[in-house]
C-alpha cells in the first residue's frame, strides 16, 4: 500500500479535525495509506537566545519599515491573542480525537529535509483549511511542501482564507510554482493564483464535502435533546445582525436555542444550552437541528452534508481580515447566496432549500475533486496524465 505524507491543519477546532479525518479516509478508500506530518522546531536554531531575539526583532523591524500599514493589525492581533482563554477541557477532546481518529507522525524540521524521511513517502499532499493563509505575517515553506520532491507534490484544496496580503505575493508566487499539482478551495484563491502565477488551479471541495452525508452518519453521535432546536455555532461573539435574526427565529418557530462551543452571549440573550461535545457529537447536533445559524466555514459545509436549513453571518472576526470569502464561495458554488444574511430585512420563504438541485450542484462538484486527487495521483505513479 503506497504511503502519503499529508500536511494539514489539524488544530484545536472541529472543523479543522474533521476535514484532516475526512482526507485520511477519502485516501483509505483509494487504497492509500496516510500520515499528517506534525513539525516540531525550527530548521535553523541559534544557540544563542538573545541573538535569535535581536535577529527576530530587526527581522521585524525591516519588515514594518517596508510596510507600516500593517503596524496597527499586528499589535492588535497580538493584543487579542493574549486575551484567548485556554479551554483544557476542550483541548483535551481535540486531543483525545487527535488520538484515537488521526494518524500523525512527529518530526523535527531538522530532519524533514532527509532523504531518510522523504524516502518513506510516495507523494504528498498539503491541504486543506487555512494552510496558505494570505495574511499570515510568517509563513513556512513546508506549506507548500519546499521539502518534497516537486514531482511528487499535490495541493488539495488549500486555502489563503481570503486575499493574498503584498507582503506575501512573492514568497507565495515562488512557492506556488513549485507545485506539480494544483487545486485550492476557492473561488477567490483560484483568481489569486492566476493573478500571482498565470497558473490555472482546479477549485476543489473542502475534504469535509469530499465525503457523502452517508460518512458522516455512520460516524456521528446523536445528540440526547428530545426538542426542536435551531443550532447555533459562532467562532466569535455574535454580531449584533446575528443577535436580531435568531430573535427573529426563536420567535418565528419558538424552538430551543442550544449552542456547541461556550458562548456566553447566547447563553444571556436567548438561555441558550451550551454543549462542549466531542467531534462525532458535534455532527449529530448539526444532524438533529432544525434550523442552523453560524459564522464559521465548517459550520456551512456541515449544514450542507446534512441538507439543513442553514443561515451565516459576516463573523466578528478576531483579526482584522476578512475571511469572508471561503463562505462566499461554497455559497455561491451550490447556488446558495441568499443563506448569507446581511440586512436586517428577514425574509420568511428563505427557511427553505431546495437540496434537489443543491446536491446536484454538490455531486458535480465532488466529482470534479475527487477526479483531481485521483488523476493527481496516477501521474505521479506514471499512469495517466492529470486533467
Amino acid at each position: 500500500m503506497k504511503n502519503i505524507g499529508i500536511i494539514t491543519s489539524q488544530i484545536d477546532n472541529y472543523g479543522s479535525l474533521l476535514q484532516a479525518y475526512a482526507l485520511q479516509q477519502c485516501l483509505l478508500e483509494l487504497n492509500y495509506k496516510s500520515e499528517i506530518i506534525s513539525i516540531n522546531g525550527e530548521q535553523f536554531k541559534f544557540k544563542n537566545k538573545k541573538l535569535k531575539f535581536l535577529i527576530n526583532r530587526i527581522k521585524l523591524a525591516l519588515f514594518f519599515l517596508c510596510y507600516p500599514n500593517y503596524i496597527v493589525p499586528y499589535l492588535e492581533i497580538r493584543k487579542r491573542k493574549k486575551k484567548i482563554d485556554v479551554d483544557l477541557n476542550y483541548k483535551n477532546i481535540c486531543n483525545d480525537f487527535r488520538n484515537n481518529y488521526l494518524t500523525i507522525t512527529y518530526i523535527d524540521n531538522k530532519k524533514l529535509y532527509s532523504s531518510e524521511f522523504i524516502n518513506n513517502y510516495d507523494f504528498f499532499i498539503v491541504g486543506s483549511d487555512q494552510i496558505w493563509r494570505g495574511a499570515n505575517f510568517s509563513t513556512s515553506k513546508n506549506a507548500f511542501l519546499h521539502f518534497a520532491p516537486k514531482d511528487k507534490r499535490i495541493a488539495y484544496a488549500p486555502s489563503f482564507g481570503g486575499k493574498i496580503e503584498k507582503y506575501n505575493k512573492r514568497f507565495y508566487k515562488k512557492m506556488i510554482k513549485g507545485i506539480k499539482y494544483l487545486s485550492i478551495r476557492e473561488i477567490l484563491g483560484a483568481q489569486e493564483i492566476k493573478k500571482l502565477t498565470q497558473l490555472d488551479a482546479v477549485i476543489t471541495l473542502d475534504p469535509a464535502l469530499l465525503v457523502t452525508q452517508e460518512f458522516w452518519r455512520q460516524r456521528m453521535i446523536l445528540p440526547d435533546v428530545n426538542e426542536d432546536y435551531i443550532l447555533c455555532y459562532f467562532l466569535n461573539s455574535p454580531s449584533e445582525l446575528a443577535i436580531k435574526h435568531i430573535l427573529y427565529l426563536k420567535n418565528k418557530y419558538n424552538y430551543k436555542i442550544i449552542s456547541v462551543f461556550s458562548n456566553p452571549v447566547l447563553q444571556e440573550k436567548f438561555n441558550a444550552d451550551l454543549f462542549k461535545p466531542t467531534p462525532f457529537e458535534f455532527l449529530g447536533f448539526f444532524a438533529n437541528a432544525n434550523i442552523i445559524v453560524t459564522d464559521s466555514f465548517h459550520g456551512c459545509l456541515f449544514s450542507i452534508a446534512f441538507s439543513k436549513s442553514f443561515f451565516v453571518y459576516r463573523r466578528q472576526y478576531m483579526f482584522i481580515y476578512d475571511e469572508s470569502s471561503r463562505i462566499d464561495s461554497i455559497l455561491t458554488l451550490l447556488n446558495l447566496n441568499n443563506r448569507f444574511i446581511d440586512t436586517d430585512n428577514f425574509i420568511d420563504n428563505l427557511d427553505y432549500i431546495d437540496y434537489m438541485k443543491t446536491n446536484i450542484l454538490l455531486e458535480k462538484r465532488r466529482k470534479i475533486s475527487r477526479e483531481f486527487l485521483e488523476n493527481s495521483i496516477d501521474s505521479i505513479k506514471g499512469d495517466t496524465p492529470p486533467q
